[in-house]
């Protein structure tokens, strides 16, 4: 009985950490979407981050940050994220799809 107990509250607090970080990842993306834009938007060679994966979006900004992808904005941008950060970014924009964006920047 205990074990399912612990199963259920850790799956709930799982839960709630990933409500949180998409809050947090959302409040965070203003910064991003001045480039990034949403809706499906290209503009030039900027990606677009609606429905990525969040592993990929992780590692991205970690080499970045590390020095391995070379753009003096994004280096910017990723040496001031923490792991916090970058993971809610992830959840948030992993989230999206382009019809959504489009819905939320309307």
């Amino acid at each position: 009985m205990a074990a399912a107990f612990v199963a259920l509250s850790t799956g709930s607090l799982w839960a709630e950490d990933r409500e949180y970080l998409m809050e947090y990842g959302q409040y965070l993306a203003g910064e991003c979407t001045g480039c990034h834009k949403l809706g499906g938007e290209v503009d030039g060679s900027i990606p677009i981050l609606e429905d990525i994966d969040e592993e990929y979006f992780v590692e991205a900004l970690n080499d970045y940050k590390d020095g391995f992808r070379e753009n003096e904005a994004m280096r910017n941008v990723a040496v001031n994220l923490d792991d916090e950060m970058m993971q809610a970014l992830a959840i948030y924009f992993a989230s999206l799809s382009e019809d959504e964006s489009e819905e939320s920047s309307n």
